[in-house]
Protein backbone atom coordinates (compact mmCIF):
# COMPACT_ATOMS: atom_id res chain seq x y z
CA UNK A 1 0.00 0.00 0.00
CA UNK A 2 2.84 2.35 0.77
CA UNK A 3 4.35 1.83 -2.69
CA UNK A 4 0.99 2.51 -4.31
CA UNK A 5 0.53 5.72 -2.30
CA UNK A 6 3.98 6.93 -3.35
CA UNK A 7 3.27 6.11 -6.97
CA UNK A 8 -0.05 7.97 -6.90
CA UNK A 9 1.59 10.97 -5.22
CA UNK A 10 4.39 11.10 -7.75
CA UNK A 11 2.54 10.26 -10.94
CA UNK A 12 -1.07 11.40 -10.67
CA UNK A 13 -1.27 15.03 -11.83
CA UNK A 14 -4.14 15.94 -9.50
CA UNK A 15 -2.18 14.93 -6.42
CA UNK A 16 1.09 16.38 -7.70
CA UNK A 17 -0.51 19.80 -8.08
CA UNK A 18 -2.10 19.66 -4.63
CA UNK A 19 1.15 18.69 -2.97
CA UNK A 20 3.11 21.44 -4.72
CA UNK A 21 0.65 24.03 -3.43
CA UNK A 22 0.53 22.77 0.15
CA UNK A 23 3.70 21.52 1.80
CA UNK A 24 1.88 20.66 5.03
CA UNK A 25 -0.46 18.28 3.17
CA UNK A 26 2.58 16.76 1.52
CA UNK A 27 4.11 16.11 4.96
CA UNK A 28 0.88 14.50 6.17
CA UNK A 29 0.74 12.22 3.14
CA UNK A 30 4.33 11.12 3.63
CA UNK A 31 3.59 10.43 7.31
CA UNK A 32 0.59 8.34 6.29
CA UNK A 33 2.90 6.44 3.97
CA UNK A 34 4.82 5.37 7.05
CA UNK A 35 1.55 4.38 8.72
CA UNK A 36 0.53 2.32 5.69
CA UNK A 37 3.92 0.62 5.76
CA UNK A 38 3.07 -0.65 9.26
CA UNK A 39 -0.25 -2.15 8.23
CA UNK A 40 1.08 -5.11 6.22
CA UNK A 41 2.94 -6.73 9.13
CA UNK A 42 -0.08 -6.12 11.35
CA UNK A 43 -2.35 -7.75 8.78
CA UNK A 44 -0.05 -10.74 8.41
CA UNK A 45 0.88 -11.29 12.06
CA UNK A 46 -1.87 -9.88 14.27
CA UNK A 47 -5.20 -10.54 12.49
CA UNK A 48 -7.26 -13.62 11.64
CA UNK A 49 -6.22 -13.30 7.96
CA UNK A 50 -3.53 -15.87 8.77
CA UNK A 51 -3.43 -18.30 11.67
CA UNK A 52 -2.07 -16.09 14.45
CA UNK A 53 -2.08 -16.94 18.15
CA UNK A 54 -2.09 -13.29 19.27
CA UNK A 55 -4.52 -10.85 17.67
CA UNK A 56 -4.74 -7.08 17.95
CA UNK A 57 -6.92 -5.70 20.68
CA UNK A 58 -10.11 -4.15 19.34
CA UNK A 59 -8.92 -0.57 19.95
CA UNK A 60 -5.64 -1.24 18.12
CA UNK A 61 -7.47 -2.87 15.23
CA UNK A 62 -9.81 0.13 15.02
CA UNK A 63 -6.81 2.45 14.86
CA UNK A 64 -5.28 0.47 12.00
CA UNK A 65 -8.52 0.30 10.03
CA UNK A 66 -9.28 3.98 10.52
CA UNK A 67 -5.76 4.98 9.44
CA UNK A 68 -6.18 3.08 6.18
CA UNK A 69 -9.68 4.49 5.68
CA UNK A 70 -8.47 8.04 6.23
CA UNK A 71 -5.91 7.95 3.45
CA UNK A 72 -8.28 6.14 1.08
CA UNK A 73 -11.04 8.68 1.78
CA UNK A 74 -8.58 11.52 1.12
CA UNK A 75 -7.47 10.11 -2.23
CA UNK A 76 -11.07 9.37 -3.25
CA UNK A 77 -12.24 12.86 -2.28
CA UNK A 78 -9.30 14.52 -3.99
CA UNK A 79 -9.87 12.67 -7.23
CA UNK A 80 -13.67 12.97 -7.09
CA UNK A 81 -13.55 16.73 -6.40
CA UNK A 82 -11.08 17.30 -9.19
CA UNK A 83 -13.09 15.33 -11.72
CA UNK A 84 -16.31 17.09 -10.67
CA UNK A 85 -14.66 20.48 -11.33
CA UNK A 86 -13.60 19.45 -14.84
Amino acid sequence: MNKLLKQIQQQHPLLQNAMQRNKEVEKILYAFGTVLDCLNPIRNRRTPVHANPVLLEESDATLAVNAARTILHYIDAKLSDSYADA
